[in-house]
């Protein structure tokens, strides 16, 4: 093998090739794609069953929805609302009634 066919000179250094180097990176190649925020949705739930519902949401906030009322709220397409029940307002005990995807939801009118 001789030292052109090796790219190492004399001194040990190893010689690169011209840039642009060829690579993966080619002009017709397309730029990665950026992500998309998720879309902002405008949502409804009403409360028929129970004595105080709370829509507990992935960012932690809550919205209370008392029995015979309904409540309006913005959220994230992707997003799951849990539903949480309480017999009893003035305790700290609430049931998981369900988990919802925010497609499950009304669109608010």
């Amino acid at each position: 093998m001789t030292a052109s066919a090796s790219r190492v000179s004399k001194a040990g250094d190893v010689t690169l090739p011209p840039f642009p180097f060829p690579s993966t990176f080619s002009s017709n190649s397309n730029p990665p794609l950026m992500s998309r925020l998720p879309e902002k949705l405008r949502k409804q739930y009403v409360n028929s069953d129970y004595p105080l519902v709370m829509l507990k949401f992935e960012d932690g906030h809550e919205i209370k929805v008392y029995k015979g009322s309904g409540k309006t709220f913005d959220v994230y397409s992707g997003e799951r609302i849990k539903i949480l029940a309480s017999y009893d307002p003035t305790s700290g005990d609430r049931e998981l009634v369900e988990e919802r995807k925010v497609d499950d939801f009304d669109d608010a009118t």
